[in-house]
């Protein structure tokens, strides 16, 4: 099935999600999509990803203002901007043991201030698209002992506030076809935190920090 969200004149709608982890659903083989220029998620609310796909079409914005987005499957062809600094913290997950939440947007993904883009409890956060991650956004893997979460960076990185490889979390600059992937570290002594039991690691031909 498809929840749409289509362009009936309007430039913005809001979605005020106050529903913890299922308010919104995109099950397997579902869509939410969206034709509005913008379409803001408002609340505490989650929105879970069980196999699904959200997506735009192409130019127009998903702005996450607080919800937590959660699951596996694929967030595509949209502008994502997660976070705002005066609302709460906003979040992509990739949290299902064993499964990918892929960000392929085709667009340069805002990490803002109150943003997390994480993988947990053993799932793997691939983002195909270059990110700028604000002061006050994250992006981060966290682990248990025998069971890694993984955050694979395809795309250079403008960071100004945190890329944090906790305890039994790995980021991967892996190898996708480009020889030279560049993380652009402005933040004085933390800005790449590798911690007890966390992997930096690259197959990429050169990382340049």
């Amino acid at each position: 099935g498809t929840l749409d969200v289509p362009n009936s004149g309007e430039t913005l709608v809001t979605i005020t999600n106050n529903t913890a982890t299922t308010g919104i659903v995109v099950a397997a083989n579902g869509t939410l999509q969206f034709e509005v220029a913008t379409l803001e998620l408002l609340g505490v609310g989650g929105v879970q990803i069980s196999g699904g796909t959200l997506k735009g079409s192409g130019a127009n914005t998903l702005d996450n203002d607080g919800n937590t987005i959660a699951g596996y499957g694929l967030i595509e062809n949209l502008k994502l901007d997660n976070g705002d600094a005066t609302g709460s913290t906003a979040t992509v997950d990739a949290n299902v043991s064993g499964q990918t939440l892929t960000l392929q947007t085709g667009n340069d993904i805002h990490n803002e201030v109150t943003g997390v883009l994480e993988a947990t409890n053993h799932g793997t956060l691939d983002i195909k698209d270059t990110v700028t991650n604000d002061s006050g956004g994250t992006i981060v893997a966290s682990g248990v002992s025998g069971s890694v979460s993984t955050v694979t960076i395809e795309a250079n990185i403008l960071n100004n506030g945190q890329l944090e490889a906790n305890a039994y979390g790995t980021l991967d600059v892996t190898n996708s076809g480009e020889t030279l992937v560049t993380i652009t570290n402005n933040t004085a002594t933390t800005g790449i935190v590798v911690a007890a039991n966390g992997t930096l690691q690259f197959e990429v031909a050169t990382l340049e920090l």
